[in-house]
């Protein structure tokens, strides 16, 4: 008789432990590396229709569509260059006025952050995905 109260104690401590909530797994995103005329530059990207088309372009070893983002300060996941993107999607068009290498950021950052706003690759290519957190 004695065994009764102690399975009454493991399954009450086995059905509190089953409704703790689990800690939220930190978000992830997509650290995507773009090739443009021999140069290249990285971005996040949160959307998943957007991860999608990047690997399969990367599959194929082929255009996703035309990264945009706002171009900012600051290296961030853009290593080895003084800005990043912020806000990153894949359009199929865009104006001509935000097309260019990345080195032409380096060069004038203060145009493209203040001025055009906007970076647009028109032949960038993904050619690395990887999952980050945060």
């Amino acid at each position: 008789m004695r065994l009764i109260p102690v399975l009454v104690v493991a399954a009450l401590a086995l059905a509190v432990t089953a409704a703790a909530p689990a800690a939220p797994a930190a978000p992830k995103k997509a650290l995507v590396t773009w090739r443009v005329a021999g140069e290249t530059f990285r971005t996040y990207l949160r959307q998943s229709s957007d991860v999608a088309r990047v690997r399969q372009a990367i599959r194929e070893g082929r255009s996703a569509g035309i990264p945009i983002g706002r171009v900012v300060r600051g290296e961030r996941e853009n290593k080895g260059h003084r800005w990043h993107l912020a806000n990153v999607r894949l359009a199929d068009v865009t104006i001509e006025l935000c097309d260019g290498r990345p080195s032409y950021i380096d060069r004038k950052l203060g145009y493209w952050a203040d001025v055009v706003g906007q970076f647009c690759p028109w032949s960038a290519v993904p050619v690395r995905l990887r999952w980050v957190s945060g």
